[in-house]
């Protein structure tokens, strides 16, 4: 009996798996054919064109995602059976045969749909079996793909609310997908209105267990129990879903409510018909947080069929569904809020902006033929893509406009429209243009938005790019992209209106979005056309009649239409508007009232001769005859006044009418006629020359009025102002016309003619004095110096910031720049920057305007009165180092201004001292910081890699080629990346880019022959070439990397240098930007210096390496003329050469190095050139030298060609301006540069990062500029000479440099070099250097100047560098050690005096040298301040030590290595006894005698190198204790706080050898 259980056991399983083997097999057919029809995702059941909502249906557990809709009709002769029963986890039985007369009915499809024609109905089809061949599944795994699949479907629609419409599982699902913490699960439940459950398990089922027993019992067929096991009776599961949804529905209902209705059934569920189940989901379970409860007459299954619209169910359904409340409007998905929030849209700038002008359209039954020419145009698939309506001011043009935009809103036809509007900032620029077109596509279109997305995402700059690139990448291939399925025959329409376009500042610009707009004709499967009106200016006229766009447009000009239907029109306008006014007039109750009739007679008919073609004419007459407040009077008096002017011929009728319209609100008292236009002027001027429109209220704020008496004023001028009732909104200007009338120097508006200057004076005035007012620390009230600034200027709202001051911010220095004053020291805007200039900054940072900050400092600086600024001159110089050192910081959080911008400024910055009292009093101490600013003025980051840098030629702008092939334009001022030129086609990097003269063109080439131009104004790449033979890899460092590419004068041709394009001899190609056609040239010699175009660009001139110049025509690229350079006895090895083009020809300095005498060369004819030879010349230079190989001869010519044209070609004159010595020679000199105005040249030496400045004309040494660059850093001068450019990899530094026209002996205030300092080992004294002055010591606790130390010419000369201060241990002693590079006595000088009492002590009597090649030096002293070293290399090692107190020589020393033992690094110990060295090309350490100069050991290293620079960055120091030293060594250890960038060192004990492994390892964070 013991196996009995076991037998029935085993006879139950066997007896299941039989039952259910059969049941298994027919579900796996049912399966498998439903699968073949219905793929699982979202399925479409009805999407109709303007859906309001969005109902998306769910379903159970296991169910036939079509058959669980799906119930039966009744029959016609019979009541409605109940509705299928069916097993609730599945379809476990054998459903009885359907009557065939009663037809299916599927709830969504056949219910739903038509009762909801404005909904999108959607089905989600998943799967969720449990019986028989079950996926492994979750509801959350099912919830990722619902939310997954509905996103992407959403993407490409616009967001409309959703409603869900869930069946048992299908509840558990969606809660599963609510609580998801996604974006786009987030994002589900912020557009959902509706949830309705349909006998949802909210609690769980008790019949899920006995569904998970069956699950089991048939796991052979594939079936799984999990899901069944999830929905047990109060599942902690649940429980836990149940939670997280409420949490989602909360944060939901803080913004919108949200509707939840469940249904349960009130039927038990029966099996076979006499099996009861009872309830599936019982009451308590099927109720939903916070939901409508409704029970229905059915049992589970029943809650997802009906028979009819007459059915309980759906009755009550239909019914809740139209009862939860829905918001009016379609939002933007995710992918529209993404373009909209990046790209920026101008404001105002589309016709339905909120602005006066949005509501003007054309009157009833006017311009009907020529709206329906053009609404015919747009509509026509083979129609032009463009209509240029063009007419002069006032014909109405803006008004048709916006007539057109309004009526293809209403069709859904309009993809966006630009008003453009002069004066309005955004508005009048083409900046903003296409990404404002883009924003407003994106908007109405989701399907372009994703498009544009994955273009955004993909360019991260786009908004930088050119216009041609921002066009073809937001709007052309987005809109191709998102139409390439739709049939060619049947285009969509899309109408993009762009009006006012003459009133765009910028008339480059305009040709090239002219030329954009034409490309629109390559689309297919859309018709994108442009309803352009303007003006017929001459740059718009040529921008239509450029090739690419003459044949795609069509045009009408609004004067040229029929005279009888311009006065038709007018007619019936006035007719319109003078029977409202009339009306109107009368409606009020007085005793006069004008007759019904009124105007009588001929009168509209005058009007409208006299407003012929003008319709603002017309607007304006109207305008005043309605405004009674204006003068007084009754209608009919004021239109006497206007038909008193008919006699005016029809230019001057605006003119006439303007004048009565001002004369009006004059009044009858002529005393007062003065001040009411001085008044006129005052208010009127700033609302016509306001940057941006302001209200009445900020308008009265500027002019420091009242509000009210602005208002009142205002209110006489409604004819010609939009003065909106809302004080909020701007008053504006109606019609451009009447500026242009106020402004014509007094010739038109006479006494009410309004001087701009004026105007803009006491705009400025009055910004500064609002400011005044409002500024102060901490205006917004932010916890702390930490907390960072809020996004835009929501938080500056008028509680803190009023409006008129936030413009001010803004606008001042605009109006200061445009009134042309000159300010002073001590004057108003002085005086306002001393008090408030932190607080101007910070306001800038909380409204998001910090980068406007440098360019806002340079309006300033514009308006300086030379002779008596100087003062704030370096008040602003200072600010503008300030601000361009912090920006980043500025920009994050405003507060740090007062902390650490303040605190971290030099110690001689006049901001710091203006400021210091702002300095937090809750600071225990001040840091240690530098006495002045570096000299970097910008750092232009994140980049990703640059490899050549260009100033334009005034200066202002800086060129950058890339490694990731663009182009960039940065404004110097601003540091902000004005453009950014690519070619799509090309991937290669860009080497070497300039800008032409007049900087309206960058050509820029590829090391593999690639060239591309473009233009600045446009973005468009206007000339390709990409047949030059490739060039060396191998890009030799130059003072100016352009040299290898050059334009002519006239911008015309290019010249680019081919190097290595032939073997033994340069070539360079002569390419024509109008034709495309180039010409290689090959020169009989190595060519040194820029091609030069000279004589109108008809020959091109360079200089060669052997000192000759060579002539070629550009035409036809021959050689026309040979210039030698002859020495007579002397030969030389290199000549370098630099040249800027005259009127009649060039001018050239050359430098020669490696100069030789040869006694057996036989002395050179002196004549100009031998008999009959007509294509050689000869210019003898005189000098002579002696046996010196380091000096070097500087020799400028000026080249004369008598015909200026290679025409008809005579021999050029070559005069011999001067010649000197150079005070280096051929192993120091890199390059030479001459500067634009031909007076100063440029000489850089290898090595020491110094430019020495010459006189031309004299070889005066000017001055001497120090960079301060990393060794081996390329780097370019600006044109002006007051700039140099300096990049790396990722980065670009703008450097400043002293001012070329500075006087070497100026005051110590101005320097004329570079500065250096050095604090004492006390922190009591800092002693401060500069080319020029004097050295000079600081007290650092009063900063006063307590001594003045003289040099031996009484301050450092220009021809020292290297300066370098020291200051004994015991803070008794200073040094200054500098380097003299006058040839004749050359080498290290150094002074001694007293800290304590300025006292000169004593200064060695020769100098220490000479040393060339890469010279470096410094001064050691011992630790008992006793005694001073000087230890210097330089080709060869020099030491020598001195008793402080006598000043007497101890030891001079000269340790002298082979050629090729280039000292790369040194160090002497404390005790000066011991000296380590290091070799570039050794790895080694050397240690030797201090004392004999014996080496004592040699320690081995592994130097290090650089990935990016491939040489060997190595260094040596000892220890304090001098028992130490520290060497290169390429394996380290980083340790906390120290960067892995900078020398890696090893540590040792000098005179051992200590192994590898055993050795210590620092990375120093230099």
């Amino acid at each position: 009996m013991e196996g009995t259980p076991l037998a029935v056991a085993l006879a139950v399983v066997i007896l299941s798996s039989l039952l259910c083997y059969p049941v298994a097999a027919r579900v796996r057919r049912r399966r498998n054919a439903g699968n073949a029809v219905h793929k699982h995702g979202i399925h479409i059941i009805s999407d109709p064109p303007n859906a309001r909502v969005e109902i998306i249906a769910l379903h159970g557990l296991g169910a036939h995602p079509e058959h669980t809709w799906t119930g039966r009709a009744p029959s016609p002769d019979s009541p409605s059976p109940p509705a299928a029963r069916t097993w609730p986890f599945g379809s476990f039985r054998k459903p009885p045969a359907p009557p065939p007369a009663r037809p299916k009915v599927h709830l969504l499809k056949d219910l739903l749909r038509h009762d909801f024609p404005h909904a999108r109905i959607l089905s989600f089809h998943h799967n969720s079996d449990w019986l028989v061949d079950s996926p492994v599944t979750t509801a959350e795994e099912i919830a990722r793909e619902l939310v997954a699949d509905f996103a992407l479907h959403r993407s490409k629609s616009k967001n409309i609310p959703i409603i869900f419409i869930c069946h048992s599982f299908g509840g558990i699902i969606l809660k599963e997908a609510l609580s998801l913490a996604t974006t786009e699960a987030r994002e589900i439940v912020n557009n959902t209105s509706g949830m309705i459950f349909l006998g949802t398990p909210h609690e769980g089922s008790h019949l899920s267990l006995l569904g998970a027993i069956v699950a089991a019992l048939s796991g052979f067929t594939g079936s799984a129990s999990g899901v069944l096991l999830s929905l047990k009776h109060h599942e902690a599961q649940l429980s836990d879903l149940e939670s997280s949804f409420r949490g989602s529905i909360e944060e939901r209902k803080r913004t919108h409510d949200v509707t939840i209705i469940s249904f349960y059934e009130e039927r038990p569920t029966m099996i076979f018909k006499w099996l009861s189940l009872g309830l599936i989901v019982g009451r308590d379970s099927a109720r939903a947080y916070s939901s409508k409860h409704i029970g229905i007459d059915t049992d589970h299954s029943g809650l997802n069929k009906c028979s009819g619209r007459d059915d309980e169910l759906y009755e009550v359904l239909r019914r809740e569904l139209e009862e939860i409340k829905i918001p009016d409007a379609p939002t933007l998905n995710s992918n529209q809020r993404y373009v909209v929030s990046t790209l920026k849209a101008v404001k105002g700038a589309a016709f339905n902006s909120n602005t006066p002008e949005a509501m003007l359209q054309c009157y009833p039954n006017t311009r009907v033929d020529l709206l329906k020419e053009i609404v015919s145009w747009a509509m026509d698939p083979r129609g032009k893509c463009i209509f240029w309506l063009q007419g002069m001011a006032g014909t109405g043009k803006s008004t048709i406009s916006r007539t057109i935009a309004r009526t293809f809103d209403a069709r859904g036809c309009l993809g966006s429209s630009f008003f453009f509007k002069r004066g309005e900032n955004d508005r009048s620029s083409p900046e903003f243009f296409f990404t404002t077109i883009a924003t407003q596509i994106a908007a109405q279109h989701p399907a372009v938005a994703q498009e544009m997305r994955h273009a955004i995402e993909a360019e991260h700059n786009i908004s930088d790019l050119a216009m041609e690139e921002q066009f073809k990448k937001l709007i052309l291939q987005p809109l191709g992209k998102s139409h390439h399925d739709k049939p060619p025959g049947s285009p969509v329409v899309l109408l993009v209106v762009i009006d006012a376009l003459d009133e765009c500042a910028n008339e480059g610009a305009v040709k090239t979005m002219i030329a954009c707009l034409s490309k629109s004709k390559t689309l297919e499967g859309i018709r994108l056309s442009f309803f352009v009106t303007s003006r017929p200016e001459l740059f718009i006229r040529l921008g239509f009649g450029a090739d690419e766009v003459r044949d795609d447009y069509a045009t009408l000009v609004l004067q040229d239409v029929p005279t009888q239907v311009i006065e038709h029109d007018l007619s019936l306008f006035f007719n319109a508007r003078l029977e409202s006014i009339r009306d109107e007039f009368n409606r009020v109750d007085r005793r006069y009232k004008l007759p019904n009739d009124w105007p009588q007679g001929t009168i509209v008919q005058d009007l409208v001769a006299m407003a012929m073609p003008l319709f603002i004419f017309a607007a304006t007459v109207c305008g005043f005859i309605e405004d009674t407040r204006n003068g007084g009077g009754s209608p009919d008096d004021r239109l006497q006044k206007v038909l008193a002017n008919k006699a005016q011929s029809h230019t001057s009728q605006l003119d006439a009418i303007y004048l009565v319209v001002l004369q009006s609100m004059l009044g009858e008292n002529q005393e007062e006629h003065k001040a009411v236009i001085q008044e006129f002027k005052d208010i009127v001027g700033v609302v016509l020359f306001l940057a941006t429109p302001l209200s009445v209220r900020a308008i009265s704020g500027l002019l420091g009025l009242r509000a009210e008496f602005v208002e009142c004023k205002l209110d006489l001028l409604r004819a010609v102002l939009d003065v909106p009732s809302d004080e909020q909104l701007p008053v504006r200007v109606l019609h451009k016309s009447f500026p242009d009338f106020l402004v014509d120097d007094g010739k038109r508006a006479k006494e009410f003619s309004i001087s701009e200057d004026d105007v803009h004076k006491n705009l400025s005035d009055g910004c500064l004095t609002v400011l005044g007012n409002e500024l102060r620390e901490n205006m917004c009230g932010l916890s702390g110096p930490g907390e960072e600034r809020k996004t835009g200027d929501a938080t500056l709202n008028t509680t803190i910031l009023s409006s008129e001051a936030r413009y001010a911010c803004l606008h001042w220095t605009y109006h200061l720049t445009k009134s042309k004053t000159r300010i002073r020291d001590d004057g108003p805007e002085h005086q306002f920057l001393q008090r408030h200039l932190l607080h101007w900054i910070e306001a800038l940072s909380i409204m998001d305007n910090s980068h406007a900050i440098p360019g806002l400092i340079d309006d300033i600086k514009e308006t300086l009165q030379p002779a008596n600024s100087n003062e704030l001159s370096m008040f602003l110089d200072d600010a503008t180092n300030l601000v361009n050192a912090n920006l980043g910081v500025i920009d994050l959080a405003p507060l740090q201004i007062y902390s650490s911008v303040l605190l971290f400024a030099p110690t001689r910055s006049i901001i710091r001292q203006t400021f210091r009292s702002q300095i937090p009093k809750w600071l225990p101490f001040l840091p240690h910081v530098s006495l002045d600013w570096d000299r970097v003025r910008q750092t232009l980051q994140n980049l990703d890699g640059v490899n050549s840098v260009a100033f334009s030629h005034d200066s202002s702008l800086l060129l950058s080629a890339g490694e990731d092939a663009t182009v960039r334009v940065w404004n110097i001022a601003s540091g902000r990346s004005t453009g950014i030129y690519k070619d799509d086609d090309l991937s290669v990097p860009y080497h070497n880019a300039i800008f032409s003269p007049d900087s309206k063109l960058i050509v820029a080439s590829t090391e593999h022959g690639n060239v591309r131009a473009w233009s600045t104004e446009s973005g468009t790449c206007i000339a390709r070439l990409d047949s030059l033979p490739t060039s060396s890899r191998d890009r030799p460092y130059d003072l100016c990397t352009a040299n290898r590419i050059s334009f002519s004068p006239d911008s015309s041709h290019v010249a680019l240098k081919l190097e290595g394009f032939n073997r033994g001899s340069d070539s360079f190609c002569i390419w024509s930007l109008q034709s495309g056609a180039y010409t290689i040239i090959t020169s009989p010699q190595d060519l040194s210096g820029p091609i030069t175009f000279i004589c109108n660009s008809t020959l091109a001139i360079c200089g060669c390496k052997d000192g000759s110049m060579a002539v070629w025509s550009v035409n036809s690229g021959e050689l026309v003329h040979h210039i030698d350079a002859v020495m007579g006895r002397i030969t030389y090895l290199c000549a370098q050469w630099d040249m800027r083009p005259t009127h009649t020809g060039a001018f050239a300095v050359c430098l020669l190095s490696g100069l030789q005498r040869d006694e057996g060369r036989e002395a050179a004819d002196t004549s100009a050139r031998g008999p009959g030879d007509d294509r050689h010349s000869r210019i003898t230079l005189n000098w002579d030298i002696a046996e010196d190989p380091r000096i070097s001869l500087v020799a400028v010519l000026d080249i004369s060609f008598p015909s200026g044209s290679e025409s008809n070609f005579e021999l050029p004159s070559t005069e011999l301006l001067c010649e000197y010595k150079s005070p280096r020679g051929t192993q120091s000199l890199h390059q030479i540069l001459l500067s634009h105005d031909t007076t100063l040249i440029a000489a850089v030496f290898a090595g020491e990062n110094t430019i020495t400045v010459w006189r031309t004309h004299t070889g005066e040494i000017k001055q001497v500029l120090e960079p301060q660059l990393e060794d081996g850093r390329p780097f370019i001068l600006s044109p002006d000479w007051a700039l140099l450019a300096s990049h790396h990899f990722l980065a670009i530094d703008i450097i400043r440099l002293t001012n070329q026209d500075e006087d070497e002996t100026a005051s110590s205030s101005k320097n004329t070099g570079y500065a250096r300092s050095e604090l004492s080992p006390n922190n009591a004294l800092v002693a401060s250097v500069s080319l020029g002055s004097p050295v000079r010591i600081w007290s650092t606790e009063t900063g006063e100047c307590v001594h003045v130390l003289k040099v031996d010419e009484g301050v450092v000369g220009a021809n020292f560098f290297g300066l370098k201060l020291a200051f004994s241990p015991d803070s008794e002693v200073v040094t200054l050690l500098a380097y003299n590079r006058h040839y004749d006595r050359s080498g290290i000088r150094l002074w001694v005096w007293s800290a304590k009492t300025g006292r000169f002590m004593w200064s060695p009597e020769a100098y220490i040298g000479p040393l060339h090649r890469r010279l470096r030096f410094d001064t050691s002293f011992s630790s008992d301040s006793r005694l001073i070293a000087i230890i210097a290399s330089g080709g060869k090692q020099v030491l020598g030590i001195w008793d402080i107190a006598t000043g007497a020589c101890l030891r001079s020393l000269s340790y002298v290595g082979a050629e090729s033992d280039t000292i790369s690094d040194f160090a002497i110990s404390p005790d000066l006894r011991i000296i380590a060295r290091v070799f570039k090309n050794k790895d080694e350490i050397e240690i030797c005698s201090a004392i004999t100069g014996t080496v004592l050991k040699v320690l081995p290293g592994t130097p290090y190198e650089d990935d990016n620079e491939n040489w060997k960055m190595i260094g040596v120091g000892i220890s304090s204790d001098s028992r130490h030293v520290a060497g290169p060594e390429s394996t380290t250890l980083s340790l906390p706080g120290c960067t892995a960038m900078g020398h890696r060192y090893f540590v040792s004990r000098p005179g051992t050898s200590t192994p590898s492994s055993q050795r210590t390892r620092l990375v120093l964070p230099w």
